[in-house]
């Protein structure tokens, strides 16, 4: 047995929401590991869709930038096209979320799940706080009142970790979430899939016709092709039928249904990979026991039908890590912490009846086709909701202390910025010219100067209001003359109140 380890924070699990999570607690100057069994990153595109919301996230981390370099989606590819091949009969189309908005200043945008990890990574990578263990697989948990036993093994033998916290982000089936007995509820069994990862290139006869997502539907096929890079490489959704073992698809037989699909016979194709999977949303019956979070599909695993699954679970790892973190640092009590599972219990919820309800009318579309009954295909396509953005899960979410707080333009010292590059890191306080703000060394305190006249009213940044915001963004309190209301505020906000 190799020496122990010790750190604060132990992240079981290096996909998005286990990066994430570390990236926000080193930054935030809490020590943590992370460990994760497979020998890197995932080289599977798996999820690609970027919300606003979490785009913003990356905004403030200073690494949007680099998340959007894989971004090739334009005005005329943000849609979804049904269809009985790539180049057959259309057969509907729906415009997926606009690019710009009044009320957000990122934009929707895609990236392949091997490049957001990439770009997490390597910043985790630049974090003096943070280490990332591959090949470390976490084989047994031991809970004491105080700390947290994990018994790790390694390319170099066996070690025993020793944490004050642990967060398992170890996916769908959660070995930690198992070993702790905590249930998970949803539907169940909605269908079994295989993702082929696939290189081929039809882009010559494509013009006019470029999307990131196609729904391939006919009588004797149903795939569901997504673009990842634009051009080359594409990730089918195969259906499996009953019967249909995917084990036993040999990668001709996959190579013929990608060319059927896509309707190009003498289609060069190339299989770069394969991953079966069950659409089985469930979400978990309680996100936290003692001194283990669960994040990311260990918390709830949903339906891919609307791409929030990974974005669900980037959100909740902002949500956890600066409570995390002031619990840490002193600043907060433990209290603080239950609030994670009371105000994104509730949104995994809300989101997983969003997507099931998406995922009924995939598989509704899909009937009719398997029927031959189009014409009845193309009025359910042509009143799909999928027309309109739903924003309750992405960034209009309200928590019981308060609403996310809005972007508009202001100034400050000159520069011009969204309200939302003011907040993170740490608890900010944005103060009207005339407000009284007491010095604190757990906020920061901004003057900014309005673009929007009414917004400022509103807020009551045109006069003597100030408005304490978390370091999440959401707001903990509102003030108006007492100065001495912002420590209040600051003071239930860290007690979870």
């Amino acid at each position: 047995m190799n020496p122990p380890l010790e750190t604060c924070v132990a992240v079981i699990g290096a996909g998005p929401a286990g990066l994430m999570s570390a990236l926000l607690l080193a930054r935030a100057g809490v020590p943590c590991a992370v460990f994760e069994q497979h020998e890197g990153i995932s080289t599977h595109p798996k999820a690609m869709g970027i919300t606003r919301r979490s785009a913003e996230i990356f905004r403030q981390l200073g690494l949007l930038d680099r998340m959007q370099e894989a971004d090739f989606s334009t005005a005329e590819t943000q849609l979804m096209i049904w269809a009985k091949a790539l180049v057959g009969e259309e057969l509907g189309r729906a415009p997926l979320p606009a690019a710009d908005v009044d009320w957000s200043p990122c934009r929707p945008f895609h990236s392949p799940q091997t490049h957001t990890e990439a770009v997490l990574l390597a910043a985790l990578e630049a974090e003096p706080l943070a280490r990332v263990h591959f090949r470390h697989r976490v084989r047994t948990i031991g809970r004491e009142p105080h700390a947290v036993e994990l018994d790790v093994s390694g390319p170099e033998g066996g070690f025993i970790c020793r944490a004050e916290w642990v967060i398992a982000a170890d996916g769908a089936g959660s070995p930690v979430r198992r070993i702790l007995g905590i249930q998970a509820e949803g539907p169940g069994d909605l269908g079994h899939f295989l993702n082929v990862f696939f290189h081929a290139d039809p882009s010559v006869v494509l013009e006019g016709r470029r999307s990131l997502l196609y729904n391939i539907l006919r009588e004797d096929l149903v795939e569901f092709l997504v673009s990842v890079n634009g051009r080359d490489l594409w990730l089918m959704h195969h259906f499996l039928q009953p019967g249909e073992d995917a084990t036993r698809l040999s990668p001709e037989v996959l190579e013929g249904m990608i060319r059927a699909a896509m309707g190009l016979p003498d289609l060069r194709v190339q299989i770069l990979g394969r991953a079966p999977w069950v659409m089985s949303p469930k979400v978990a019956t309680a996100f936290r026991n003692g001194r283990i979070f669960l994040v990311g599909d260990a918390a709830s695993r949903l339906s891919p039908a609307g791409g929030l699954g990974m974005n669900t679970g980037l959100q909740s790892a902002h949500n956890l890590a600066w409570k995390l973190a002031a619990v840490v640092h002193g600043h907060a009590g433990e209290g603080l912490l239950d609030t994670y599972e009371k105000e994104r219990r509730s949104v995994s919820l809300g989101v997983m009846h969003h997507t099931n309800e998406n995922s009924g009318e995939v598989l509704r579309q899909v009937d009719c086709a398997l029927r031959g009954a189009f014409d009845e295909l193309k009025t359910m396509l042509a009143a799909s909701h999928r027309h309109e953005e739903d924003r309750r899960f992405d960034t209009g979410i309200e928590y019981s202390n308060g609403p996310r707080f809005p972007h508009a333009w202001v100034r400050v010292n000159g520069q011009r910025l969204s309200t939302l590059d003011l907040v993170g890191g740490s608890f900010v306080v944005l103060a009207g010219p005339r407000a009284q703000v007491p010095k604190d060394a757990l906020y920061k305190v901004v003057r900014p100067e309005c673009e929007d006249a009414s917004f400022a009213a509103a807020w009551g940044l045109d006069g003597e209001g100030a408005i304490l915001v978390r370091p999440d963004g959401f707001v903990a309190g509102r003030v108006q003359g007492d100065p001495a209301t912002v420590t209040a505020a600051l003071r239930v906000a860290l007690s979870g109140g």
